[in-house]
């Protein structure tokens, strides 16, 4: 039952709080309103903000539920509470929940943008890229410089294949400051999208976002070269040692070293734009990354001589994308095959898993000697087979020509495109996808079987 709101004086002062983002004393104002008014809509959706700003999106999607059924119909708010709850359940993950209140947002509003985004990022989780790509098109008619439904229009038409035209919308990327992109780019430096000549000029190629992003995409460098420039690569500093010889780069440096007496700049993830690439033209003769023979070496002798058949597992990465990653425990099925030698190729074990491999030592543990990505290629290089999550140990076996299994959530990363088992990208890769959100264990049982087959 709807019911009015508490004085407005209170209000005011948990809004004040929450603007000046003093969380807590917001979230207590709230409280204490409610306490009086259990069903103050107004004092449930600032207590919504406040609990999503905290990060906890099951609260907030809570908050905004109960708002949006007190509410008085009259207040007109109805609209702004729908998608403010779709905001919090796309946190949470709940993707068919958030795309039902932007239906409901869009039966009232057909054309607002932001219920046009928030429509566009449900269907894109699950799977729906070709309808996202249609709210993101509809959004960017009423918003046509919004960098972020730009990109996002981007993504969606790469899981289509639609590449040519995607690579130059993905520029957009670059005006958006929460990935980090242009992070080091030199200022006054021209960049280059491949639209002119560089022969005798100077090109600093930066790598950006993943580790994983740098290695898929380090792959164009000889492209450049064969243009006649000479090549600057700056890379994060955990690849250094990798890719300092890497073919084609006239020096390497990192993210640690200035940038000096370049004519002109390229981000990595620009190169396919720059090389026209479409899904029948990637650049994809592999191995076109090698380790440090030093390091091939020294994991030779710390591995000695195989006994079995060695399999690489990678199965937990960033928490920017939990979605991608598994509990050890569910590769226990793999795992528990006696005619098979097992590594784990992480620089990191989350504790959970450290406890449940502490009790089930069937994977060898090389972490503690992992310290740099020059170790995981010499490791890597060493194994029969990868069995990974998409994660950069993906990108790295996959440039170093090795089998590679990849098990992918439902809603994969656009690169890899959409129903596919093999990938454009890696000829040595096989992909393994979910058929429902969150069904990790049918990835496993399928690979199980081929591995068996």
């Amino acid at each position: 039952m709807a019911s009015q709101p508490a004085d407005l004086t209170t209000h005011i002062t948990a809004l004040g709080h929450f603007e000046a983002g003093r969380l807590a004393e917001a979230a207590g104002a709230c409280q204490a309103i409610l306490q009086r008014v259990p069903q103050d809509w107004l004092a449930l959706r600032l207590l919504g903000g406040v609990r999503e700003k905290e990060g906890d999106f099951d609260q907030a999607a809570r908050c905004f539920a109960a708002a949006l059924q007190a509410a008085p119909p009259e207040t007109g708010d109805t609209f702004n509470l729908l998608n403010e709850l779709a905001g919090a359940l796309l946190r949470k993950r709940d993707f068919e929940g958030a795309l039902v209140c932007c239906r409901r947002a869009l039966a009232q509003s057909p054309h607002d943008p932001g219920a046009l985004h928030n429509c566009g990022h449900a269907l894109v989780a699950l799977n729906r890229h070709a309808e996202a790509l249609e709210k993101f098109r509809q959004a960017l008619m009423a918003m046509p410089d919004s960098v972020e439904l730009r990109h996002n229009e981007a993504i969606a038409m790469l899981a289509l294949g639609m590449w040519p035209q995607a690579w130059e919308r993905l520029e957009a990327r670059l005006k958006i400051p929460s990935l980090h992109v242009a992070d080091g780019l030199p200022e006054y430096v021209p960049h280059w999208r491949g639209e002119f000549d560089i022969g005798g000029k100077t090109i600093l190629l930066q790598a950006e976002q993943g580790l994983g992003d740098t290695l898929q995409y380090v792959r164009y460098l000889p492209w450049v070269t064969q243009r006649g420039a000479r090549v600057v690569l700056r890379v994060q500093p955990v690849l250094g040692k990798l890719l300092a010889n890497f073919p084609g780069a006239d020096k390497v440096i990192t993210f640690y070293d200035h940038v000096s007496d370049v004519d002109f700049q390229c981000p990595l993830m620009s190169l396919p734009m720059a090389f026209g690439t479409t899904v029948a033209k990637v650049p994809a003769r592999v191995p076109y990354l090698s380790m440090p023979p030093e390091y091939l070496l020294l994991w030779q002798a710390l591995l000695g001589i195989p006994r079995r058949k060695r399999i690489g597992i990678a199965w937990s990465g960033m928490q920017h994308a939990p979605h991608r990653s598994l509990p050890l425990a569910m590769l226990a099925p793999l795992l528990e095959r006696p005619d098979l030698e097992f590594h784990a190729l992480q620089h990191e074990i989350p504790a959970a898993d450290r406890s449940w491999l502490d009790a089930h030592p069937m994977v060898v543990d090389h972490s503690p000697k992992l310290k740099e990505f020059a170790d995981n290629a010499a490791v890597v290089a060493l194994m029969d087979l990868v069995v990974t999550i998409d994660t950069s140990i993906a990108h790295l076996a996959g440039a170093l020509g090795k089998p590679v299994w990849i098990m992918l959530p439902f809603s994969a990363d656009c690169r890899w495109l959409l129903d596919r088992a093999d990938t454009p990208w890696y000829p040595t890769a096989r992909l393994f996808r979910q058929r429902q959100p969150g069904d990790w264990h049918g990835v496993v049982a399928e690979v199980v079987r081929a591995l068996s087959g």
